[in-house]
């Protein structure tokens, strides 16, 4: 919970205390403590803002001020309760505090780790558009097949701005998400008040330093740009250029040229989940979106859409990584594709190509505590270094900043019972630490065994040199 919500729900259980002491052993002057209430709440309002979790506080707050109010203008003593009437009462209201005190803790405004990097990140977003290929989900021919993008970057230190929200352009794509889990409507309207570590289009740092590119991919059907924002900044905080992109109509909200949403429908992908063709025919459209992005960084480093990066991309060092389907795209993409240096993995199935094939280019597979997603035969024939890392505790979308969204998630079988807090930091660290060592060529002793730090996790390793 935030500063100001504490203090104010602080303060409203000494006034709810206090109403229960019998008024000849209660100040007077402690009748007026919902004034300080409502100053923390309207502080709380300006710098925090308002959420539906606080409601019943703020309805609280509301009740306590009426009730003192009534005390302090009553003339006749309130009559005496009896000593076991007294304590139900108690124990009624402090129950139904306590209940009003876990609502905001079982849907936080999460904070993001910091990104831990010499660098502050800085933040774009375009979308490109692909005249080569067709739009093969919509009915108009003069369609073009778009592929937003949202780039991560090292920047320069900049003073007197804020970071972005978490979802600060489209504050709206929570209902997408919502309607799509089944979920209340509002229910997670609160991940507008999520402040990241990104700051909007700042500066790249001075000099001609060129940094290694990193294309990252979504997840199917509840994937969005900003899905793994955590591990962007991490990753663009410690040197990387890091490119996000998204695949419409297989997505839960995509940003279009002309303004409009593209969002994920069972009608445009009917049998998705239940017909391994169909996500064969998917997982091509995602390998073209994905080559269609590594061909246009020739354009961005030529002062193409992108004017302030160029000449800083280092396009000898790409990396391609992806959770769940979007890392299915990625080992399909580095399978024939030389330019991917070295491909990261999260929780993704491989498919027929990938299997039947050998990938040459070192891989990073994370999975969950289950493993029902590796093919194991992929990792054991890799023909170049192959990390495998089981992580105790997790679920499918432990690994994504979903893991961040709620503890009552695991009730759910939504995630595991890891701290989301842990989870993301484990994915940070270690894809840093495989980047560093494949794209950077620096020491990664972290990726050699057992780490005390992170007793979560279990590696295991093939060609590591």
């Amino acid at each position: 919970m935030r500063l100001f919500e504490n203090l104010a729900l602080f303060t409203m259980l000494l006034v709810l205390a206090w109403s229960f002491v019998p008024a000849k052993r209660r100040a007077r002057v402690v009748l007026y403590a919902p004034l300080l209430t409502w100053v923390l709440l309207i502080v709380h309002f300006i710098v925090e803002g308002a959420r539906w979790q606080m409601v019943p506080a703020y309805l609280l707050a509301v009740g306590l001020t009426l009730n003192n109010f009534h005390l302090l203008t009553r003339k006749k003593p309130a009559p005496t309760l009896r000593p076991l009437l007294r304590m139900l009462i108690v124990m009624a209201f402090l129950v139904l505090f306590i209940l009003i005190y876990q609502l905001p803790q079982s849907f936080p405004v999460f904070t993001l780790p910091q990104p831990g990097g010499q660098y502050p990140v800085g933040s774009t977003s375009l979308t490109l558009i692909d005249s080569s290929r067709g739009e093969t989900f919509t009915e108009n021919p003069d369609d073009y097949r778009e592929v937003p993008v949202r780039i991560w970057y090292p920047s320069k230190e900049i003073e007197n701005t804020q970071p972005e929200g978490y979802w600060s352009d489209h504050p709206e794509y929570s209902r997408y998400l919502t309607l799509e889990l089944g979920l209340p409507v509002y229910s997670l309207d609160h991940l507008r008040l999520v402040k990241t570590h990104t700051y909007k289009c700042t500066p790249l740092p001075d000099g001609q330093e060129q940094y290694p590119v990193i294309l990252f991919q979504h997840g199917y059907r509840l994937g969005y740009l900003e899905q793994n924002t955590s591990l962007m900044e991490t990753l663009a905080s410690n040197g990387y250029v890091v490119i996000s992109l998204v695949h419409p109509y297989e997505a839960i909200a995509v940003p279009l040229a002309d303004g409009s949403t593209a969002h994920y429908s069972n009608s445009d992908t009917d049998g998705f989940m239940d017909s391994t063709a169909v996500q064969e025919e998917s997982l091509l459209i995602w390998a073209a979106d994905t080559t269609f992005v590594m061909d246009s960084l020739e354009d961005i480093q030529s002062d193409g859409p992108f004017g302030f990066l160029a000449g800083r991309l280092d396009l000898d060092q790409i990396g391609l990584a992806g959770m769940s389907f979007g890392g299915s795209t990625a080992s399909q993409v580095c399978l024939t594709d030389s330019r991917c240096k070295a491909g990261l993995t999260l929780d993704s199935p491989q498919y027929s190509a990938v299997k039947s094939g050998q990938l040459n280019q070192p891989f990073l597979f994370m999975i969950s505590d289950n493993g029902s997603y590796l093919e194991r035969a992929v990792f054991e024939s890799a023909a170049a270094a192959a990390y495998l890392i089981t992580i105790k505790g997790t679920e499918h979308y432990n690994f994504s900043d979903l893991t961040l969204v709620s503890p009552l998630a695991q009730a759910f079988d939504f995630s595991g019972p890891i701290s989301g807090q842990q989870m993301v930091r484990i994915i940070n660290t270690y894809s840093l630490a495989f980047f560093d060592k494949h794209l950077k060529d620096l020491p990664a002793p972290l990726l050699n065994g057992v780490s005390a730090e992170y007793p979560e996790v279990m590696i295991e390793s093939r060609n590591n040199r």
